[in-house]
């Protein structure tokens, strides 16, 4: 019997034209992009990611496009030369994400250099085809606010996704009008969680039927090329043999509660003196009060002989090292929305314990591959972390239970089809939209 196929199966078989947007060239939204880019372009998505030029993972095999609409100006460069800074510079995702910005007069030349390069983009994007652009992170809320409604004009469909909902502890009434613009601007909004959903729905009022969830996936890319067994790993980070060793993973801020960790540290170490804390990531400048509290607590570890402190930025090719390095990974934060660390230590194989924020706890299966305890509580947290490395047994199964976790709840492929029938979904029809209107482009 002869198979006959609709018009609308031939029309859903054929592969999308997708943008993702992701200003920020590194760091975890960039880490995030780039796993879904790769698993969106196998299942049959035409993909082109663009970000800035100083792309972090440049140099990693993949099936997508890189554009790099975000350069540095000559100035810049001239600058960062003189200053003897060349090739750093502060992410965007955490310079710009949040409104803070620089001074009136730069801001402006900063806006205005973007409003061009949105009008190139929107150019290539017509010339190309394009049917969605779906925005991972933010330059500026209100110049990619403007982006946003200029690609509708021209037919083509915008997605965002709301890593975070709004800023963690300091969202302003300006930074509520912002974001609120944004989602209504947007066709559709992609959270991580449930928890998250209900709060974008409540406190901005957006339309539930807007608003998707889709999971964080797992980092399983950050070790693919084999981190060093658990000794090899603490003997090159420079711990001592035989060591309990609690892993902070990240970019240092205020609602990361580091704090708490630290106190928490005390009192296990009073139940485990073997416990060891392995502290690794920068801590965050744009937060010149949170900097300087920061650097004191890391001083004040300086020289201890159970705490070992690692404060830069560490490159991809680094990470794996460190979980490899840990027992346990501890998430003390004060409110969050979802975390890329939660998930690359149930790509590591790695136990943790999370706070009750946010999506943290529909994430882990408490017991099984992790435990849950109150925000800002140093004493629940420091018994959660002594049990959990008490019990070596207890320990392996729950490491085994989050790599499983990893590979089937979060694995990317699930994640890319989701997002793919999200897309299909609201892309516009062949023939209109993007592609009846391309004659514009110059």
């Amino acid at each position: 019997m002869s198979e006959t196929i609709s018009s609308q199966d031939r029309v859903s078989a054929r592969p999308l034209r997708i943008v993702l947007y992701e200003p920020s060239g590194r760091g975890g939204v960039c880490h995030y992009t780039f796993e879904l880019a790769e698993h969106l372009a196998s299942a049959t998505a035409d993909v082109t990611l663009m970000t800035t030029e100083d792309y972090e993972l440049a140099g990693l095999g993949r099936r997508f496009r890189v554009q790099f609409l975000f350069t540095r100006s000559l100035a810049r460069r001239v600058l960062s030369y003189v200053r003897g800074s060349k090739g750093k510079r502060a992410p965007a995702a955490e310079t710009t994400g949040t409104g803070a910005g620089p001074s009136a007069g730069a801001g402006a030349l900063r806006r205005f250099r973007l409003r061009l390069l949105h009008r190139r983009a929107l150019a290539l994007f017509l010339w190309r085809r394009t049917r969605i652009v779906h925005f991972q992170w933010l330059a500026d809320r209100r110049e990619d606010r403007r982006f946003m409604e200029s690609l509708k004009r021209f037919g083509i469909a915008v997605v965002y996704t709301a890593h975070d909902v709004e800023p963690h502890l300091s969202a302003t009434p300006a930074d509520r009008r912002e974001l609120g613009a944004i989602y209504e601007t947007a066709d559709r909004i992609v959270v991580h969680t449930e928890s998250n959903r209900r709060e974008i729905v409540s406190t901005f009022g957006v339309d539930p039927a807007k608003v998707a969830v889709i999971p964080h996936g797992s980092y399983d890319f950050l070790f693919e090329n084999a981190p060093p067994e658990r000794d090899e790993a603490r003997r090159r980070i420079g711990i001592p043999p035989g060591r309990k060793v609690i892993l902070f993973f990240g970019l240092i801020k205020r609602y990361k509660g580091l704090e708490f960790l630290v106190e928490a540290f005390e009192e296990v170490r009073r139940h485990q003196p073997d416990a060891f804390l392995l502290v690794v990531g920068d801590i965050f400048a744009g937060d010149p009060d949170g900097y300087r509290d920061y650097r004191r607590l890391v001083d004040s570890l300086e020289g201890r002989r159970d705490v070992r402190c690692v404060i830069r930025y560490v490159p991809v090719g680094e990470i794996g090292e460190y979980f490899a390095a840990s027992d346990v990974v501890a998430l003390p934060y004060a409110r969050t929305y979802q975390s890329g660390v939660l998930l690359a230590a149930y790509a590591a194989g790695r136990p943790v314990v999370v706070t009750d924020t946010g999506g943290l706890a529909e994430i882990v299966e408490p017991g099984r591959s992790g435990l849950v305890v109150p925000p800002r509580d140093a004493g629940a947290l420091a018994a959660a972390l002594t049990e959990i490395l008490v019990d070596p047994e207890r320990r392996r199964a729950m490491g085994e239970r989050a790599r499983e976790l990893a590979t089937d709840v979060y694995g990317w492929e699930a994640i890319a089809q989701k997002t793919i029938a999200l897309y299909r979904s609201i892309a516009p029809p062949r023939g209109q939209g993007a592609e009846r209107k391309v004659a514009v482009c110059p």
